[in-house]
C-alpha cells in the first residue's frame, strides 16, 4: 500500500487501505492521517468513510466516529456493518440505549450471530430479560447450534430464575 500511495498519491483507496492495515496492527496513531485523506480526496465514497470511523473508534474518537457513520448511513442506509459500528460506538462510549437501537436495526435488515448476541448481552446487563430473551431466541431460529447464543440463554434463564425452562433448555441441548 506504501508502494501505491507512493505512485500515485491522489489514490483515495490506496491511503484508507494503508490507513486501515496500520489501525489494525495497532498504530492508529499513522494510521488516522491516511484514512482522513482518503476521505479529503473522494468524500462521497460511503466505503472510504467507513474506514475512517473504525480509524476514529480505534483511537477512541467516538463522537466523530458516529458521525462518520451516520454519513455512510445517509449514503447506505442498509449497510449493516455500519449499523454494527454504530451501535459498537455508542456501546463503547457508555450510550447503551444508542447502542440497542443500532444493533436492532442491523438486526432489522440481517439479524447475525453476534448481533443477536450482543443485544441480548445488553439487555440481559439491565434485567431486561423478556428483552434479551426475545433477541437470543430471535437468533437462535437462525442459527440454531450456535453455542455462544446457546450458553447467553442459559444465563437469561438463569437470571429469571426459570429452573424448570433451564433444565429441559440445557437437556436439549446436551
Amino acid at each position: 500500500y506504501r508502494t501505491a500511495v507512493g505512485l500515485d498519491p491522489a489514490h483515495a483507496e490506496a491511503h484508507s487501505l494503508l490507513g486501515l492495515a496500520l489501525v489494525q496492527s495497532g498504530r492508529a496513531d499513522e494510521g488516522g492521517p491516511l484514512l482522513a485523506r482518503a476521505v479529503q480526496l473522494a468524500p462521497g465514497d460511503p466505503g472510504l468513510r467507513f474506514n475512517l470511523a473504525e480509524g476514529l473508534i480505534a483511537t477512541g474518537n467516538l463522537e466523530e466516529a458516529r458521525r462518520e457513520l451516520l454519513a455512510v448511513l445517509e449514503a447506505q442506509p442498509r449497510l449493516v456493518a455500519a449499523w454494527v459500528r454504530l451501535g459498537d460506538a455508542a456501546a463503547a462510549a457508555g450510550d447503551d440505549a444508542r447502542a440497542i437501537d443500532a444493533w436492532a436495526k442491523a438486526g432489522e435488515i440481517d439479524l447475525t450471530v453476534n448481533t443477536a448476541f450482543k443485544l441480548a448481552q445488553t439487555s440481559l446487563r439491565y434485567g431486561q430479560t423478556d428483552e434479551a430473551l426475545r433477541f437470543v431466541d430471535a437468533g437462535l431460529s437462525l442459527f440454531p447450534a450456535d453455542p455462544v447464543l446457546k450458553q447467553l440463554r442459559c444465563e437469561i434463564l438463569a437470571a429469571r430464575r426459570d429452573w424448570g425452562g433451564l433444565e429441559q433448555f440445557a437437556r436439549a441441548w446436551a
